[in-house]
Parts: C-alpha cells; structure tokens; sequence
C-alpha cells in the first residue's frame, strides 16, 4: 500500500490499470502531498481509521491542526496571562496537588476512618467525596490532615458546597 505523499512507478500505475480493467479502484488512486480530498473521501478515510492507534507525531499533528481550527490562528495574545479566563496561575497548582500520591493517600485515609459512610446522611454505596472541613484553597497547611476531612456523598456535598 502506498502511503500519502508517496509515488508509484509507471510500472506499477500500469499493472494496476491492467489488473482493473478500467475500473475506478482505491487502490489506483495516488494522493500527492499538497493534493485536495473530497469530504466524501475524507469521511471514508475517517471511518476506516477510527479505532485505529494513531502514533505520537499523528497525534501532535491532529492537536495542532484542530486547535488552530478552533481558534483560526496561532494566538499568543490569547494564552496564558494575556487570556481572560487567566486567574494567576492557581489552578494549575490545585491540579497538580489533587492528582498527587499524597492527596489520594489523604482522601483514602478519611473514607477508611469514616468506613465508606457519608457523614451527613448516612449513605453507603454511592459515590463518595472527601470534603475538606477547613478549605482547600485558603488552609494549604491542612489539605492533608485527616481531621481537617470528611466523608459525604455527592448529593450532600452539592447542598454544602451550595450553602
């Protein structure tokens, strides 16, 4: 099979014709690099890769290409502190400690002590939220004290969180 931007030898281009006997073939058609795809042969090469692994470079490319798509332009102006969602820089540190080792030990430990029950309703079997008594955000030395924890269920936590 050849690949896109790669060329067949007249050789090859006539066995193919021959094997064909005239007939439109996949398998004939040469794509160039550069060359125009129909969004009908588009959605057929969509079709038959979806669900295929795609390699690092295909991935960087596609992410590239749909973000310049999504946003028309490379635009610096628009990124980091230059953008209005900007918020100094915090949430990449909530990210980073709420996906830490440490803070799925802390959420472990107070689940166990309240062995898998919300504190507030009583439910067990749902799903559960390690909810800090103390914030999160304004007591950066308590996020991990088990006693600055406790165990509700989402419902209870939303009311909570609402209040």
């Amino acid at each position: 099979m050849v690949k896109l931007g790669e060329h067949r030898t007249e050789e090859t281009r006539k066995k193919i014709a021959l094997a064909n006997h005239g007939k439109h073939n996949s398998l004939a058609t040469e794509f160039k690099v550069g060359h125009e795809v129909s969004l009908e042969t588009r959605k057929k090469i969509s079709k038959i890769m979806k669900g295929k692994p795609k390699s690092l470079e295909q991935r960087e490319k596609i992410s590239k290409s749909v973000s310049k798509a999504l946003i028309g332009r490379d635009t610096p102006w628009a990124q980091g502190s230059n953008s209005h969602f900007w918020r100094g820089g915090i949430t990449q540190i909530n990210i980073k400690v709420r996906k830490s080792a440490k803070y799925r030990i802390w959420r472990s430990k107070v689940f166990e002590r309240d062995l898998y029950i919300c504190q507030k309703c009583g439910k067990s079997g749902v799903y559960l939220v390690a909810h800090h008594i103390k914030s999160f955000a304004n007591y950066p030395d308590l996020r991990f004290e088990i006693n600055n924890g406790l165990t509700l269920c989402k419902k209870c936590h939303d009311k909570l969180r609402d209040e």
